[in-house]
């Protein structure tokens, strides 16, 4: 599995040892570890105050937990993927964690899990989320998600925001041998060949979701000019929540129903959320 990559960890800061955890991807062969930062949260629900924490992903899901304790709000289900592969010696994890919502359908992501191509030549080599590289075929799959960039909560609204990328990429992988000392040109030296004209435009989108019940409420498109990496968003108690883009465009929505109320466009690109 990896451990503790792609993880949330809660640590007893009076000991300094684990209280809970939680992998969100095992035995990563994609790229996605979990970068943005964790979120805390308090929503008052019936009179009770649920205590959560909620991290994005770059597989475009949303990860909810209490966090006193590191049990999922709503069901998270260990799900079958495909574990065929070319690469010698791999061994792919057989399953992985898929969020569900309170009404136990899974989860409607913040971006896509499968790229959209364009090219109907090219849209075959499309694959599903969770297909391993491979050393002979350029298979698209979906990458970007949440990256560096935070999510934001609103107390007034009850409402989590998450900034996620609409992309792909394709590449065959190389073969690094059996050592862990680290090549030249770092992770990417895994990569035997790329093809970057896999015909599936990057946007972006901020996507609202209710955090108790994992349904998604809202969600804006803007475009995008790269693959990974998008700056966070910012949620005011004015109701207005902040979005940059890597394009220089700046928006301001209604962080209720996220309408575009304002758009300026900056003299470069906005990577950084504050």
């Amino acid at each position: 599995m990896n451990l503790f990559t792609n993880s949330i960890i809660a640590l007893r800061l009076d000991t300094g040892t684990i209280a809970w955890y939680y992998q969100t991807v095992h035995h990563d062969l994609w790229d996605w570890d979990l970068v943005t930062g964790p979120l805390l949260f308090d929503v008052n629900v019936g009179g009770k105050t649920i205590k959560g924490v909620a991290s994005g992903g770059k597989n475009c899901f949303v990860y909810v937990f209490h966090r006193e304790n590191g049990q999922p709000i709503n069901p998270i289900v260990e799900t079958a993927v495909r574990t065929q592969t070319d690469v010698p010696g791999e061994q792919v994890w057989p399953t992985q964690p898929y969020p569900y919502t309170a009404k136990g359908v899974p989860m409607t992501p913040f971006c896509a899990t499968f790229p959209i191509v364009q090219d109907p030549e090219k849209a075959k080599r499309a694959r599903p989320m969770y297909w391993p590289y491979s050393m002979t075929e350029f298979p698209i799959v979906s990458h970007g998600g949440s990256s560096f960039g935070s999510p934001a909560f609103s107390p007034r609204t009850n409402l989590l925001y998450v900034t996620g990328k609409n992309a792909a990429l394709s590449f065959t992988v190389k073969i690094a041998g059996d050592t862990l000392r680290q090549g030249d040109d770092g992770h990417t030296g895994t990569i035997a060949k790329r093809d970057n004209d896999y015909g599936v435009p990057p946007t972006e989108t901020v996507t609202a979701y209710n955090p108790i019940t994992g349904e998604l409420v809202w969600q804006h498109d803007h475009p995008s000019k790269s693959n990974i990496s998008s700056a966070g968003n910012l949620v005011t108690a004015g109701d207005l929540l902040f979005q940059g883009s890597d394009t220089g465009e700046f928006f301001v929505l209604d962080a209720r129903n996220g309408k575009a109320l304002f758009k300026t466009t900056a003299k470069r690109s906005i990577r950084a959320s504050r």
